[in-house]
């Protein structure tokens, strides 16, 4: 038999596996709480530029004189006040859900699929409403059919027209601060219609 660690099996040729009369199994929930913990970890080095603050340092590249401040970029962002959208509410996505509360966030949920819990901290929205309102979207749901491309991004480089307000737009953003800018992609982003 195959034993998938964790909850998703698509990895796992079932169809063959069938043919051959071996057993496959997951082990739902069983690494949950590391998943969502792994979301923040990765969400605070993108947000607080973790990771290229380190590669700055160790590639010597920070004026260590007594007068020298440390470039503006480094100070990154923080997560209280800002709205994360949650797409997929099982064992992974309500772990993030309550951790996301630790950081005084806002929280917003779409999943079709699970029971509707007495948790007035999380918001139930539609996916177009979750998108054009987070300003942080994690995904955790199992790639599907119905999942896979569930989110597509337009290319910008298509576009012809536009480039002076994209770039006054950029200005506007930075000012607003290090997530605004990526707010727009709620504009670039199509949804997978559903199948009827």
């Amino acid at each position: 038999g195959v034993i998938a660690y964790g909850a998703g099996y698509d990895h796992v040729d079932i169809d063959c596996a069938a043919r051959r009369g071996v057993f496959v199994c997951n082990c739902r929930g069983e690494n949950a709480q590391a998943v969502a913990e792994l979301t923040f970890g990765l969400l605070l080095c993108l947000l607080r530029k973790i990771h290229l603050f380190d590669r700055y340092i160790r590639g010597d590249q920070w004026d260590r004189t007594e007068s020298a401040a440390l470039p503006e970029w480094t100070m990154g962002g923080e997560l209280q006040g800002k709205t994360m959208g949650i797409v997929g509410l099982g064992q992974i996505g309500a772990r993030v859900a309550r951790i996301a509360r630790g950081f005084d966030m806002k929280v917003l949920a779409y999943d079709p699929f699970s029971q509707p819990r007495e948790d007035v901290s999380v918001e139930r929205t539609p996916f177009e409403e979750l998108l054009s309102r987070a300003d942080i979207v994690t995904l955790h749901v199992p790639l599907t059919p119905a999942t896979e491309k569930m989110i597509v991004i337009e290319d910008e480089s298509d576009d012809d027209d536009g480039s002076e307000d994209e770039e006054e737009n950029d200005s506007d953003a930075e000012d607003a601060g290090p997530l605004a800018k990526h707010r727009r992609l709620s504009d670039r982003v199509q949804v997978k219609e559903e199948d009827s």
